[in-house]
């Protein structure tokens, strides 16, 4: 069990593990891997002081000290680390929506302008519908809120 959960967070802990786009990647197995080692210790330190006499010496018996403070040394680095990346991913949302908005907006005119005639790459093709719908997108992108995010996404 402890040897379980610190293999898994010496897995995310090597050097260069925790960036951001892995961070986001994968926060949902980061979180089980935070909560299963935070369980392992809560359950040893709770059935350690049992009632049972018999229950309490089996499992002293089979708990390593060692172990678990090499556990808990793990998942406190584990966890500062973690925290202070999503910390400053959340601090930088608004800064990341707002430029990834801004790139989808100038893509989205380059395209609708393409398509209006007024842009030469390869071939010469004008299609006013395109760009119509195109110049939509535009306007629909320009009015998403990353804050309402169960709005945007149906929006999108």
């Amino acid at each position: 069990m402890v040897t379980n959960s610190n293999d898994r967070l010496k897995s995310y802990l090597v050097e260069g593990q925790l960036l951001e786009e892995f961070v986001l990647d994968h926060v949902k197995d980061l979180l089980n891997c935070l909560r299963d080692a935070n369980v392992t210790i809560r359950w040893l330190n709770l059935h350690a002081h049992s009632v049972s006499p018999a229950y309490n010496k089996i499992i002293n018996n089979a708990k390593d000290t060692q172990k678990i403070i090499g556990l808990l040394l793990d998942l406190s680095k584990f966890e500062f680390t973690l925290k202070k990346m999503l910390t400053n991913i959340v601090t930088q949302k608004a800064k990341i929506w707002e430029d990834d908005a801004n790139k989808c907006e100038w893509y989205m005119n380059e395209i609708s302008e393409y398509f209006a005639g007024n842009r030469k790459w390869g071939q010469n093709i004008t299609d006013e519908q395109f760009a119509s719908w195109f110049a939509n997108v535009v306007e629909v992108i320009k009015g998403l809120d990353y804050k309402s995010s169960t709005k945007t996404g149906r929006k999108i």
